[in-house]
């Protein structure tokens, strides 16, 4: 959006507000342009009269949103759509200033809610959201083994990119190797001697549990054709992050990507098929829970490319993660360092997000719960931390903050 098409959405923003009789707005406002580039960049955000109604509604589910939240008036219909466009406002240099600056100042029992609003704004174009949240999370890893291992925005975000995009794909590759275990229940995984029953036979309790994780790897990186383009696409925006930061280390970056993946995304289905609506009821015996905890880690083994070393146990398993680590870094390869993407990024359609009610009013609440943090982070965030407030002050110019008064009602 350029600066003089973002200046006059602000002003619409505000002036819907006022018609809307809205009680409270504030302004987030930048210093001026030189003038021949003369503009203000805004963000209006609100505050209705209804906001016992809203805290009520906010935390159903997204399912139930559409049903349960509460009726919006069209004039401030109107005034949400032109929140989310500013909301989503991309900079020059594929920046989301007031996006980022939200995702900053949010305290972490608020994170599972603002990565649903962010997954659920950006869904008609993920590629900026996911630019900006892998940039960040790099930024404040130690080193790429720490990657999204914390509890942090950025995960959450993958996480929930997974659950909405892709669970179509998991479900197509897990259910038919883990539905058998529902009808098989009398199988055993255990192979740590100290717990095993003295009627279960160890040797062929790890013949189970390499079995099925062959044939998990197998199907895995068999789903090459089918992986999700989405899904491809993130994993390529990962592996670039990390390209940029350890360009030397090529195949680390890879093996890092697919650490991730595995964490994150295969992994998780794994260990809670249930949960995760890959099984239609949950497994009940332990030796089967204990059998998918130990298909997981040794596929996450195989992903960073790491033998057993601690547990005497799984010692015996390091043959079968030897055997498979070479396909496994193919896999990471042909679908996440080749792979770029050619569809052209287009604007934001707000209105698709609008039909989400309760996201939309969750995305106001915090917006209003967070104005001043948030004008503190664009004004005294570090150049080496904010890009966008880096390219405002390359040209010697610094943000500031306009707090208007209240809305005079009609």
């Amino acid at each position: 959006m350029s600066l003089p098409a973002f200046q006059q959405v602000a002003q619409q923003t505000l002036d819907t507000n006022q018609q809307a009789q809205l009680q409270q707005a504030i302004v987030l406002d930048t210093h001026r342009w030189p003038s021949h580039r003369r503009a203000e960049i805004g963000a209006a955000i609100l505050d209705s009269r209804h906001r016992g109604r809203v805290e009520m509604n906010f935390v159903r589910e997204p399912s139930e949103s559409m049903k349960m939240a509460p009726a919006i008036d069209s004039k401030i219909e109107g005034g949400m759509e032109e929140l989310v466009q500013l909301v989503t406002m991309i900079g020059d240099n594929g920046e989301l200033p007031i996006a980022m600056a939200l995702a900053s100042v949010v305290v972490t029992p608020q994170m599972d809610e603002l990565a649903r609003v962010f997954v659920t704004l950006f869904e008609a174009n993920i590629s900026p959201l996911l630019w900006n949240m892998f940039y960040k999370e790099d930024q404040v890893s130690d080193c790429m083994q720490t990657l999204f291992r914390g509890n942090s925005l950025a995960s959450k975000v993958m996480a929930f990119c997974f659950k909405i995009c892709f669970a179509s794909y998991l479900h197509n590759l897990l259910q038919p190797l883990l539905k058998p275990l529902l009808e098989n229940p009398s199988m055993s995984f255990e192979v740590d001697p100290a717990r095993l029953d003295t009627k279960d036979d160890i040797n062929e309790n790890r013949n189970n549990v390499v079995t099925l994780t062959e044939r998990v790897f197998c199907a895995i990186v068999s789903s090459a054709d089918k992986f999700p383009t989405q899904l491809r696409s993130m994993c390529h925006y990962l592996y670039q992050v990390l390209s940029k930061r350890y360009p030397q280390f090529p195949q680390n970056n890879i093996g890092a990507v697919g650490t991730v993946i595995f964490l994150r995304f295969i992994n998780p289905a794994i260990v809670s098929p249930y949960e995760l609506g890959i099984l239609d009821r949950q497994p009940e015996k332990k030796t089967i829970i204990k059998g998918l905890m130990l298909i997981s880690k040794t596929l996450q083994n195989i992903a960073n490319h790491v033998e057993f070393s601690k547990e005497q146990h799984m010692l015996n398993f390091n043959d079968l993660l030897r055997s498979h680590f070479d396909a496994g870094r193919r896999f990471f390869i042909q679908n996440f360092a080749s792979y770029f993407e050619t569809a052209e990024q287009g604007s934001i359609h707000s209105m698709a997000f609008i039909s989400d009610a309760n996201a939309v009013l969750t995305l106001h609440r915090l917006l209003w719960n967070h104005q001043k943090k948030i004008g503190d982070y664009l004004i005294f965030q570090p150049r080496s931390q904010s890009r966008w407030s880096k390219t405002f002050r390359q040209d010697g110019h610094s943000f500031r903050v306009f707090r208007t008064t209240r809305a005079q009602t009609c």
